[in-house]
């Protein structure tokens, strides 16, 4: 959720701060106010790239900072996975310097435009009239109806199956590609005689390596081991001399010194015994080294072909052996491979039909709600339907997915990018996002005049609607309609005044009385009384409706 934004010299703007609330915030303003600026400022704040200068004055940098809660625990696994604190909220900046390069900050460290686009795409939703995102294309609305769906056990079925086949499929493929000389079948040969020869086992050259080092090292580890025996050996005559002495005196302060030093001693014997043993254990064979340095060259020069590890090794051999196969049971092996494809086949058919049967089940449910939705916006004559074809096999099943509508009961169904009018299409929008924003966890939404063309009792819907949206997310709504504004929580006015040397916005957040007087000019272009009753009575009327809605 956004809970405050700054912005300093950008475009109109010298300075502004504002704290934002849950719930349903609205600005509205005159045509050119800059309230659109405030939505691009928070765009380019969530990673969007600049297209032209945003500075208000050429010769100082821009600033816009934000800070964020960060609601969602995905939000914060993501930051945390990036090397941030767990923490309740996040800010964000970025400066453009007077040769318009940005630089970017996520709590004062600097990030890339692509890093920040991915932490906020699940916190920030900015709609217009033009939306061109996840909603109107066709690519996104299976995954739409996935999430919708909410389980993922036949999904994830589907997917497992799908490998299983398209391995099957690429064995199968490789394996009827090949053609085999005479020459390459004896070369295999060779090759699997080569490494079978060598009879290699796992571990074997970690053990041969550290008896090679213990040999090497023989003549060192004598010298020392001698040495330290010797000087164990001079210690033990002297503990024991000094535990002699001491048991000569019977006394109450020294028995327990004595005490300590022969448990020492007879601890020192037990050491020196194992080194004693240890040193007896070595030995140096030349003849041994030389076995097995000629053994290390002979896996070596198998490892520079086949593969550094075991396993690697065991792998070539693997791939030879099946190679071979095909070469001398041809017929055979292609068709085991192709009953092998055909039962993983059919066994991913019958996992994404169960998919897909789940899936249009739950359509119809979706679709269902979304008349509703839709009905609320006074759209009732509008058909949505999800829409689906077959296709080819793939990890998320054999369904192609497209929501289509309809604007009224004679019109034909078609893609939903292909609605006409701005306005229907921003209801239609608006009744969608108030179902998969939820489902997404889009913590703010922010709606840019997407009530332009509409009025009366729609525009009242509108506004519900967004309300009715901000129960489960916080909302920002720019509209020039009284109707969507009676409906907010809180109420934003933006202003632009001109001097003789620039102009500049400024944002105010407005009490009661304040509203009413807004509403009242937004209504009627002049605020009088009969216009302030008006407004009032559209104030309370409108409290009383989101209510009753919320309710």
């Amino acid at each position: 959720m956004l809970k405050s934004l700054y912005i300093r010299n950008y475009i109109i703007i010298d300075e502004i701060s504002l704290d934002f609330y849950d719930g349903m915030s609205v600005f509205t303003g005159k045509t050119g106010a800059g309230k659109s600026i405030i939505v691009d400022a928070l765009s380019l704040l969530c990673g969007e790239r600049v297209s032209a200068s945003v500075l208000k004055d050429p010769q100082k940098k821009a600033l816009i900072e934000a800070v964020f809660t960060a609601d969602s625990e995905a939000i914060r696994n993501r930051l945390m996975e990036a090397g941030f604190e767990d923490e309740d909220e996040f800010i964000l900046t970025r400066e453009f310097s007077t040769d318009m390069k940005s630089n970017m900050r996520l709590n004062h460290r600097n990030v890339t435009l692509s890093f920040v686009r991915d932490v906020m795409r699940d916190v920030v939703d900015i709609h217009n009239q033009h939306d061109t995102q996840y909603l109107l294309e066709n690519r996104n609305h299976l995954l739409l109806l996935d999430r919708y769906i909410n389980d993922d056990t036949l999904k994830k079925r589907t997917a497992a199956c799908y490998e299983i086949y398209r391995q099957k499929e690429n064995a199968l493929n490789e394996a009827t590609s090949q053609q085999f000389t005479l020459e390459e079948r004896d070369y295999l040969l060779y090759q699997k005689e080569e490494i079978e020869k060598l009879q290699l086992y796992e571990g074997e050259v970690e053990e041969l390596q550290s008896r090679e080092k213990e040999m090497l090292n023989f003549e060192k580890s004598n010298s020392v081991l001698s040495s330290s025996v010797s000087s164990l050996e001079e210690a033990e005559e002297l503990l024991y001399s000094a535990i002699k002495t001491l048991s000569d005196i019977e006394n109450e302060k020294t028995d327990p010194v004595c005490q300590k030093i022969n448990d020492f001693y007879y601890e020192l014997l037990d050491q020196s015994e194992f080194l004693k043993d240890y040193q007896a254990s070595l030995y140096f064979d030349e003849n041994e080294l030389n076995r097995i340095q000629e053994r290390l060259f002979a896996i070596r020069k198998i490892q520079r072909k086949y593969g550094e590890s075991y396993s690697e090794i065991m792998s070539s051999l693997k791939d030879i052996n099946d190679r071979l196969e095909i070469l001398e049971h041809r017929e055979e092996v292609l068709n085991r491979l192709s009953k092998e494809k055909e039962k993983a086949y059919a066994e991913y058919v019958r996992a994404a039909r169960q998919l897909s049967s789940l899936r249009k089940d739950k359509a119809r449910t979706l679709e269902g709600e979304i008349r509703l939705q839709l009905r609320d916006l006074q759209l009732e004559n509008t058909r949505f339907q999800v829409s689906f074809e077959e296709k080819s096999p793939s990890l998320d099943g054999s369904d192609k997915v497209a929501f289509m509508v309809a604007l009224n009961s004679s019109s034909s169904l078609q893609p939903l990018a292909n609605v006409a009018s701005g306005g229907e299409q921003s209801r239609i929008m608006l009744g969608l996002k108030t179902i998969f924003n939820r489902l997404q966890g889009i913590e703010t939404v922010i709606f840019d005049e997407i009530d332009t063309g509409v009025s009366g009792t729609i525009a009242t819907s509108i506004g519900l609607k967004m309300h009715e949206i901000s129960e489960n997310a916080q909302v920002l709504s720019l509209t020039h309609l009284s109707q969507v504004a009676a409906c907010a929580d809180h109420h934003y006015r933006v202003e632009k005044s001109d001097d003789d040397i620039s102009t500049m916005t400024s944002v105010k957040e407005l009490r009661r009385e304040e509203i009413i007087s807004e509403l009242a000019e937004i209504s009627t272009g002049i605020v009088s009384e009969r216009s302030l009753l008006s407004a009032e009575e559209l104030y309370e009327s409108s409290r009383k409706k989101v209510k009753h809605v919320a309710g």
